[in-house]
């Protein structure tokens, strides 16, 4: 086979290398992935060069990816500089009196009598797991968002979880992850357990993940006997 695509014993023909995955040499059985922090939608990829690095302020746990939707932003009230990064660790909180927006490569002072607590992504406002009632800057009133559903400082609403996500308590600001192996298409879930494993002989190294599609099949001439597994060494 050609550089960029592969067989397995006994196949009649050579298959391209799917997006998210690249192989460089000839005569190979299987495609290399990109890593984490990155992302490919090259079909028949020849070089890990296609995979495209995560931009500032976003971050990619998976590997293989094929979308740079799988590029996570950072969470508001925090920034990162760093490109192709492959966790949450690179998203630093804003400084006092400082805030962000989802994704932001830097804080931005707040305006001139205004302020706002490390870590914020709006001045003078409610805070996070909170949603405001009220617009006069004197008398309004926050209240806690309920389980299922999360708010940023200065949000007039509380927010449901998006699918593969949950949040069991109140008064949050962000929703936590289904874990690897598993996916979930619940929107506002206020637990785990909507977090559905991949079944066996599939896998996924993917977190937050919404889509069945993220369950990865394992490669001919191998099996799975694991329900949600998180990497192919099953």
């Amino acid at each position: 086979c050609d550089r960029g695509s592969v067989a397995q014993a006994g196949d009649l023909e050579c298959s391209s290398c799917v997006a998210g995955l690249y192989q460089s040499d000839k005569g190979k059985g299987t495609c290399q992935p990109c890593q984490a922090g990155t992302w490919s939608d090259t079909v028949g990829s020849v070089s890990s060069l296609d995979c495209k690095k995560c931009g500032q302020g976003t971050y990619s746990t998976a590997t293989r990816a094929s979308l740079i939707s799988t590029c996570n932003a950072c969470p508001p009230g925090s920034k990162s500089t760093i490109l192709g990064a492959t966790n949450s660790t690179v998203c630093l909180p804003c400084e006092l009196g400082k805030m962000s927006k989802a994704g932001a490569k830097d804080c931005l002072k707040c305006p001139h009598g205004r302020t706002s607590p490390p870590g914020s992504a709006v001045c003078s406002t409610c805070n996070t797991g909170t949603r405001q009632v009220g617009i006069d800057a004197n008398s309004f009133t926050c209240i806690k968002c309920n389980g299922g559903s999360v708010s940023q400082a200065g949000d007039t609403e509380c927010l449901p979880c998006v699918a593969g996500l949950y949040q069991p308590n109140t008064g949050q600001g962000t929703c936590q992850p289904c874990e690897a192996g598993t996916w979930s298409d619940r929107i506002g879930s206020l637990s785990s357990l909507d977090c559905k494993a991949c079944g066996k002989g599939r896998y996924s190294t993917a977190i937050g993940a919404s889509n069945i599609n993220t369950c990865n099949r394992c490669p001919p001439g191998s099996k799975g006997t694991k329900n949600g597994a998180s990497n192919s060494n099953v």
